[in-house]
Parts: structure tokens; sequence; C-alpha cells
């Protein structure tokens, strides 16, 4: 009876070779590090988004269209950097988590998730304009210019989608290893044994 020819070896992704607590603790890490990430990411928004300026007139300072454009920039700005700055965070945290399988997906999410939500509030809190400050000293005549603000919650998105495209690019890209199975001539002479 004929059989088919089987594969000298296979390849085979790498097990995982933490423990959970090891797991745990690289999400965890990861998180932090987000937190960090998200301090230079928020002063990067600032540099690249246009936040919009209004003239102080004798009867007050008016939002236009002009500027209700120019804060749907900010908006696409905060997307746009949390999309490059997570898909390189997720290449960094996807090839040192080899070692920890499927969780080091969770550790791009948790990372993404915090730079994400710290860069927000650093680009808007903390180095932001303050607007309240400049109408205290504004006079006619004068540049106001306005917070630093989302649009929408949905550029929060950028962050995990960059990170899990690099993410998934270095899991992808992990050295495999090789399984090795019985070669045909082996399992065919076992067969042949057990026949007679």
């Amino acid at each position: 009876m004929p059989y088919a020819d089987l594969p000298a070896a296979v390849a085979a992704a790498p097990p995982s070779d933490s423990t959970p607590l090891q797991k745990l603790v690289y999400v965890g890490a990861c998180a932090v590090a987000g937190s960090v990430l998200g301090v230079p990411g928020g002063l990067l928004w600032l540099q690249v988004a246009d936040p919009p300026s209004i003239a102080m007139t004798s009867t007050g300072a008016y939002f236009g269209e002009v500027e209700r454009n120019q804060q749907v920039g900010v908006t696409l700005w905060f997307f746009v950097v949390g999309i490059v700055v997570g898909l390189v965070a997720g290449l960094v945290v996807g090839w040192f988590g080899q070692r920890h399988g499927l969780a080091t997906v969770a550790a791009v999410l948790a990372l993404c998730a915090a730079a994400a939500w710290v860069s927000e509030w650093m680009g808007a809190d903390v180095f932001g304009p303050d607007e309240q400050a400049q109408l205290a000293t504004a006079h006619v005549g004068s540049e106001i210019t306005l917070e630093v603000e989302l649009g929408t919650r949905i550029a929060y998105l950028g962050w995990p989608i960059g990170g899990l495209l690099g993410g998934l690019t270095a899991i992808f890209s992990w050295p495999r290893q090789r399984s090795f199975l019985p070669s045909a001539a082996t399992s065919s002479s076992v067969i042949t044994h057990r026949d007679q």
C-alpha cells in the first residue's frame, strides 16, 4: 500500500517560555513605557499641529470656519503621530516580546493605550496654549491661540493601529523552530513491519 511522503521538518512558531507572572510583568512594564512615551508624543503633536488663532476685536473673539478647519487638522495630526510613533513602538515591543508569545499583543495594546492618553493630556493640558491666560491679558488686535483639543475620540485609535501594525510585523519575523517528523522511509518500514 503506497504512502505519501512526509515532510522531514515543518516550521513551527516558537513556544512561549515565560511564566504567567513574567507575561504580566512585561505587559505592565510596557504600559509604564507607554506613559513615558506619551510625553514626547504630546510634544511632537504640538510641533506638527497648527492650533487655530483668532484675533480679539472690540466685541470679543470669534471662532470662524477657517479656525474650525484648523481644529480638524489638529485632530488629524494626533492620529498621524499615533500611527507613526505607535508603529515604531510596536516593532520594539514585538521584537523583545518573543519569549512571551501572544501576551506580546496585549503588551503592545497596553503601551499604546497609555501613550495615547498621556500624549493627549500632555499636548492639551500641560504644554498646550493657555487660552484663559491669554484672554486675561488680551486687548483689541491680540492673537489668541486656542487650546489644543481633539475633535473626536476616534483619533485615539491611531496609537493602537500603528502599534498593532508594528507588533504584528515583528511577531511574523520571529525566528521559527524546526519541528522534526519521522521521515517517509522510516514510516514505511514501520508500517510494513506491522503488516508482516
